[in-house]
């Protein structure tokens, strides 16, 4: 989605819902930060032109301290597969020779960088 380098600017600090943030904008993006919370995006605000329309987003409730384990926990229901198989699901039929060997790559660099 990002095909330049990032560049952000600090605006300066606000106050959004209650929280103290720093206001950074990069081009058509602005997020405001909370500061006593590691920096948890609480507002976010996408510029698509003035034609085009904006999408904003803000946060309704910020907890403090570490997430509940269960949020963690993995149904023993659930398996891990290759990602051509997960890709497969959304094809209709035999895609050929070329994206047949385009899983196997991708199943490959997953295969040597997934953390183990």
């Amino acid at each position: 989605m990002i095909s330049s380098p990032v560049q952000e600017i600090v605006q300066g600090e606000e106050i959004v819902s209650g929280y103290k943030t720093v206001k950074v904008t990069d081009k058509q993006v602005t997020r405001w930060l909370a500061l006593d919370y590691g920096c948890a995006v609480v507002k976010d605000r996408w510029d698509f032109g003035s034609d085009k329309g904006v999408s904003e987003h803000i946060v309704l409730a910020l907890t403090s301290g570490e997430p509940e384990t269960a949020l963690f926990d993995v149904p023993e229901y659930f398996r891990e597969t290759a990602l051509s198989e997960v890709l497969r699901v959304g094809s209709k039929g035999d895609c050929g020779p070329d994206c047949a060997k385009k899983r196997r790559r991708v199943d490959a660099y997953y295969e040597a960088h997934r953390l183990k």
